[in-house]
């Protein structure tokens, strides 16, 4: 059983159009991205998984449960983090805590199926355990991300309110996390600190699926992501496959001489937009230029010809990214 699965999602706000057909399957226990500039349909995404807006047509799944009509099942297991958060502004942090514990330590909710293999499964405690796994986790998290309790949210920072709700997201150990946005506010001491707290609960089974348009954090965590463009997914696939079906970047020192005919064996002139020319020292050149052929099939191709160093360069996620969006 996938974490989560889409089929057909779709939502419209009246004649504009949030997101269109996702398909999409998350593996458990994945660390996937889900990446786009604003607008182009992460958060409509991630609310309509939670049941916060309703899809035009289409469905979703999470652990198997309807994201409709399971949604009071969904909020016991899965952990979310909005990327804007409103709470209570009068009560103190403190406050606003001792409430979600309350939610997750009194109710009497069950799925067998699903806590099954669920590492650290509040849901398998006695209230009075539960109760102490929540404050240990709320303290962990509270002292990582230096957050002070005894504060009013509404005198908190911008920052300092997403920290509070990184706590209420991860309070009870979810089996599932869906965050959006979830570094937005805080400083890259903080975002390292937070990554961290991501990581152990990744290493305890937690599925992760986070929306994002910073790219290297993507990049640095994630196993696999999705490309979401004008509400469409436009590529679902783990990072390194990604990389390795796409253009590579080569820079070789080579005759001038030599130059013409080595672009016309991959189908290239000098005056291609990704062909550049400089010159080296004496009669050598350095060519680069992009290849999203095989590397042997580019070593064979090379081998007919004098050449004098060379580099292959992967591209990053961000080269991808502006791939499908410049």
């Amino acid at each position: 059983m996938n974490a989560i699965e889409m089929k057909g999602l779709t939502k419209y706000y009246g004649k504009t159009l949030g997101a269109k057909n996702l398909n999409l399957n998350i593996p458990q226990g994945s660390f996937y991205g889900f990446i786009g500039p604003n607008g182009a349909g992460k958060s409509t995404t991630l609310r309509m998984l939670l049941n916060i807006i309703f899809p035009s047509r289409g469905q979703a799944k999470i652990l198997g449960k309807d994201i409709v009509k399971d949604a009071f099942d969904i909020k016991h297991f899965v952990g979310y983090l909005p990327s804007e958060i409103n709470l209570y502004q009068d009560l103190k942090v403190s406050e606003m805590l001792a409430q979600a514990i309350s939610f997750y330590q009194n109710s009497r909710w069950q799925d067998k199926a699903i806590m099954a293999d669920w590492a650290n499964c509040i849901y398998s405690l006695e209230r009075g355990q539960r109760k102490k796994a929540m404050h240990d986790k709320v303290n962990h998290i509270v002292n990582t991300l230096q957050l002070d309790i005894n504060k009013k949210i509404g005198d908190l920072s911008f920052g300092n309110t997403k920290k509070m709700g990184i706590t209420l997201s991860m309070l009870h150990s979810p089996k599932i996390l869906i965050l959006d946005e979830p570094t937005g506010g805080l400083d890259p001491l903080m975002q390292d600190k937070y990554f961290e707290l991501l990581n152990e609960e990744h290493k305890q089974g937690c599925t992760i699926f986070f929306s994002s348009h910073i790219l290297n954090e993507v990049e640095k965590v994630c196993d696999m992501v999705a490309i979401i463009k004008n509400g469409e997914i436009i590529r679902a696939e783990g990072i390194e496959v990604l990389k390795q079906k796409s253009l590579k970047q080569v820079s070789l020192w080579i005759s001038s001489s030599d130059i013409n005919n080595l672009l016309n064996s991959f189908g290239l002139t000098e005056t291609a937009e990704d062909v550049n020319i400089t010159k080296a020292y004496d009669d050598i050149s350095k060519l680069t230029f992009k290849n999203a052929g095989q590397v042997n099939i580019l070593i064979s191709k090379l081998s007919n010809f004098n050449v004098q160093n060379l580099t292959i360069n992967e591209p990053t996620l961000e080269d991808i990214f502006k791939h499908y969006y410049m």
